[in-house]
């Protein structure tokens, strides 16, 4: 009997020290689930705007069930749009009379080999008016328990949004519900949600140094109250701002000054949100003045200030993925507007991200951006030509020529534009 329990206890210890190994082996696989030709990419990012209004909690009753529908064939082409945009990944839902099937792939970035390069995740989730319930889930071949998913997603939404948050926010889904392809959702979200979310998005962001935001945002503002004459090309804001960030680099970080940098700058000229999200900052007290910031121009063109600061800001923020993918988003929403679908403003967008990228990627590349606009710039110096490139694309026309997203056609507009951005010597 002891050599018996003896046995067990070395097997045990065995398999223990070897679940790093056995673990991955499981969950990698030489299938995708879902793969790219399953995603229409231009289709989904339109779809994913839409439906984020509709899920947005601000305009939900907290004291009351809202319910809100939601095709299977619109929810798989939004979600699998951004996750082919941010990453190298897929995803579809399928609504079936038991049940919402969520299913997503990873492509690893590994060699291919015997056993694969895929992690395929799969998710049923039970129709259900007593809350969410997560009937399975499965990694690879690896099957979670059920017992565990609960906890794991309070643990996980305490840790982001703070601790005793989570639990409300997982049982604001009061019922789930399916009618052929058509999945509804009751909510109830808690009060205050949306401003629990915005100071947790400010921690993972690090945006704590409210100190040097302002500093820089008072920059921009004293920037333009002694401009005498109006339009006014950005880069007389770019020299001033990191004359004081070479400055502040004497004794701090000067990867954590420049960051402070562009988020004062995609505050002053960026998405308005910026604003929100950054309220610590507290720049109500700033003077403004007359001035209007609309007058700052590149290449002639304010959008293109606008483009340009908030997808830096974005970058910092989040990385390119998110930024190039929030850039497109917008020009996907255009196209069905009179502005239309513009590859002029894809290239401001990127350009914006490599500039965030190089004055952030590491203390040497900080100081040398701090070193060359503090001493001068011109514009062709920090942004290409772009004013060449195709824009106002209704939908159709988009259509017509590039087919989607990530096609080849327009793979290769997005390549002439990077090569004008790495053509600039100080992104190189």
């Amino acid at each position: 009997m002891f050599f018996v329990l003896k046995n067990v206890v070395r097997l045990v210890i065995s398999l223990i020290c070897l679940s790093p190994i056995i673990v991955p082996l499981l969950a990698i696989e030489r299938k995708p689930l879902v793969s790219e030709a399953d995603q229409q990419t231009f289709d989904g990012i339109a779809d994913a705007k839409e439906i984020l209004q509709r899920f947005d909690p601000r305009g939900m009753d907290p004291a009351a069930t809202t319910r809100v529908s939601v095709r299977d064939s619109e929810i798989s082409g939004a979600i699998g749009a951004a996750l082919s945009r941010v990453g190298n990944a897929h995803a579809r839902v399928q609504a079936a009379p038991d049940a919402v099937l969520i299913q997503g792939t990873a492509t690893l970035p590994i060699p291919e080999t015997f056993l694969g390069k895929y992690l395929n995740v799969q998710a049923k989730i039970a129709p259900s008016e007593t809350g969410l319930e997560v009937a399975n889930l499965s990694v690879g071949s690896i099957s979670v328990p059920g017992w565990i998913i609960k906890p794991t997603a309070i643990y996980l939404l305490d840790w982001f949004v703070g601790e005793g948050k989570g639990e409300p926010i997982y049982g604001s889904i009061r019922s789930v519900t399916v009618a052929n392809d058509t999945i509804t959702v009751g909510l109830q979200p808690p009060e205050g949600v949306v401003a629990d979310v915005k100071a947790a998005a400010g921690k993972v962001l690090n945006i704590d140094n409210a100190e040097a935001i302002r500093s820089y945002y008072l920059t921009l503002v004293g920037t333009s109250a002694s401009q005498a004459t109006t339009p006014v090309s950005l880069a007389a804001y770019l020299g001033p701002l990191f004359a004081v960030a070479q400055e502040r680099s004497q004794t701090g970080d000067p990867v954590e000054e420049n960051r402070a940098l562009i988020l004062a700058l995609a505050m002053y000229f960026g998405d308005e949100r910026f604003q929100m999200l950054l309220a610590n900052v507290n720049t109500e007290t700033a003077e403004q003045g007359p001035f209007d910031v609309a007058s700052v121009r590149v290449q002639r063109r304010h959008d293109w200030v606008r483009h340009f600061a908030t997808t830096a800001g974005l970058q910092v923020a989040g990385g390119s993925g998110l930024s190039n993918l929030i850039g497109e988003a917008k020009e996907v929403s255009d196209a069905d507007g009179p502005s239309g679908f513009s590859f002029t403003d894809i290239a401001a967008d990127r350009t914006g991200v490599r500039f965030a990228e190089v004055a952030t990627a590491s203390e040497a590349s900080a100081r040398a951006i701090q070193s060359a606009f503090a001493g001068g710039i011109n514009e062709a110096d920090f942004f290409p030509k772009v004013n060449d490139l195709p824009e106002g694309l209704s939908d159709t026309t988009f259509k017509q020529r590039y087919g989607d997203i990530g096609s080849p056609a327009y793979a290769a507009v997005v390549k002439k534009i990077d090569a004008r951005i790495g053509s600039i010597a100080l992104y190189q």
